[in-house]
């Protein structure tokens, strides 16, 4: 991983020292569940999304975070469809501008949308952020997907 990368990740995830233990603990505990959640998916159709939808927004609620936000759009898209996670995610545009992932997740939910020309010019932006190689290759599959005309 690169060193931006980590460096923005722990920055974001570090939880403040002044918000106590019981917090602490609380919010380890809640983000245990979300990816006991994943962990027990075979596949990402067998991922109860609407409980990791649920668990992000106790997360949000407990320590507000850009980060913790986009990663709810995620589970939103799956459970109430991406243009519900769009609307979310846009307004986070002017903090996470620079964040490979806000871009990727833009560009995927905009190709779900059938919206190919915005989808375009977000998995590019993604593609120029990108910390390695298999990052850019995978935002680069995302663009043949839409070369290929498969919005969905």
């Amino acid at each position: 991983m690169g060193s931006k990368a980590y460096i923005q990740r722990t920055r974001v995830c570090r939880v403040p020292s002044r918000l106590g233990a019981g917090l602490t603990r609380r919010l380890a505990l809640t983000d245990s569940r979300r990816a006991a959640l994943h962990a027990r998916a075979s596949r990402a159709e067998d991922t109860d999304w609407t409980e990791i939808d649920l668990l992000y927004g106790t997360l949000e609620r407990m320590q507000p975070s850009p980060i913790v936000s986009l990663n709810r759009a995620i589970a939103v898209a799956k459970v109430r469809g991406p243009a519900d996670a769009l609307a979310m995610i846009e307004p986070l545009a002017s903090k996470l501008g620079g964040y490979f992932y806000f871009h990727g997740a833009r560009g995927a939910f905009l190709r779900q949308l059938g919206r190919t020309e915005e989808a375009r010019v977000a998995f590019d932006r993604a593609i120029a952020l990108a910390n390695t190689p298999a990052e850019a290759a995978h935002i680069r599959e995302q663009l043949d997907r839409l070369a290929s005309g498969a919005a969905r």
